[in-house]
């Protein structure tokens, strides 16, 4: 497993723990960050290990459920 695949999902907990939120963010098509879009970008990322990719569904499950990014 690579450390650079772990460090990829600092900034999505950081959003997350912080309160941030991603509605300062958009898509390549200028729509909102929703859940799809940033599994779009996260899931291949941590494809490589079940560990990450349950530490990534955990993190952008909490902010859904916090109201900090559209489902």
């Amino acid at each position: 497993m690579s450390g650079a695949r772990v460090d990829r999902l600092n900034p999505t907990l950081m959003r997350c723990l912080t309160g941030q939120g991603w509605g300062d963010m958009a898509t390549d098509s200028h729509a909102p960050v929703d859940a799809e879009a940033l599994d779009g970008l996260h899931l291949p990322r941590v494809a490589v290990s079940e560990t990450l990719r349950a530490l990534y569904e955990e993190i952008r499950n909490a902010s859904v459920e916090g109201g900090l990014l559209p489902p």
